[in-house]
This record gives C-alpha cells, sequence and structure tokens, in this order.
C-alpha cells in the first residue's frame, strides 16, 4: 500500500508540474514540489527512482533546488543509470556547469549503451552535442 500511494503521489505531481507549469514558477511553494517532498518522505531507502523524478521536478520548476541535488545524489549513490545521470547533467547544464554536465553526459551514454537504451542514448547524445 505504501507503494502505491508513493506512486500515486508521484504521479500525481509530475502531471501537476506539467499542467501548471508557469503558475508554479510564481509560487515558491508550489504543490508539485510539496508532492514531489511527500514521496521522497514516502520512499523506501533504496528507492532511486522516486529521488531521481522529485529531483527532476524540482529542477524544472527550478524551487527546492538544493534539497533536489541531495535527491538526486542519493539517487546516484544507490544506482547510476541513464535517467539519473541525464537529470544531474541537465541541472548541471541549466546553471551553467558545461564541464561537469559533459561528464555526467557522458557517463548517461555510456550507461544508456550498457542497457541497450539507443532512444534514451540518442537523446542524451544531442544534448552534449548541444553544450559544445
Amino acid at each position: 500500500m505504501k507503494s502505491l500511494n508513493k506512486f500515486f503521489i508521484l504521479a500525481l505531481a509530475l502531471t501537476l508540474s506539467f499542467a501548471s507549469f508557469s503558475s508554479d514558477l510564481d509560487d515558491p511553494n508550489s504543490q508539485s514540489v510539496k508532492q514531489a517532498k511527500e514521496a521522497v518522505k514516502l520512499a523506501e531507502p533504496d528507492d532511486y527512482i522516486t529521488l531521481a523524478q522529485s529531483a527532476e521536478i524540482c529542477f524544472l520548476l527550478k524551487e527546492n533546488t538544493e534539497q533536489a541535488l541531495s535527491w538526486i545524489d542519493q539517487s546516484l549513490n544507490i544506482k547510476e543509470t541513464p535517467y539519473n545521470l541525464e537529470i544531474k547533467a541537465d541541472f548541471l547544464a541549466s546553471i551553467g556547469d558545461k564541464s561537469l554536465a559533459t561528464n555526467y553526459y557522458l557517463k548517461a551514454v555510456l550507461a544508456a549503451d550498457e542497457s541497450s537504451l539507443d532512444t534514451h542514448n540518442s537523446r542524451i547524445q544531442d544534448k552534449l552535442l548541444s553544450l559544445r
């Protein structure tokens, strides 16, 4: 039941973050960020996906980024995947740290190669090229 609640909260947060993106930018305590925080609070200690998804929401909304950075680092410490590596790289690129972003995009490409995620790999490579 706890996993179902966590999934519902995260799905709702993702939906709200995209449906109300412009209004969330004006609200420092947006519902989407609150729901992301709640999802992390309900997550199992090894749930790297919820940590990454919640961090992504905060990065997209440019809110709670310090805590989101902690979440994405926790996610990466649990398991490095193309998804969480890409989220970290996207954040670093957004704050102008092209060198570190490049490193994370390269790690994501390698991780995608290992897991045979060709379409994911292509998107990451496009992002990597755009940094140049």
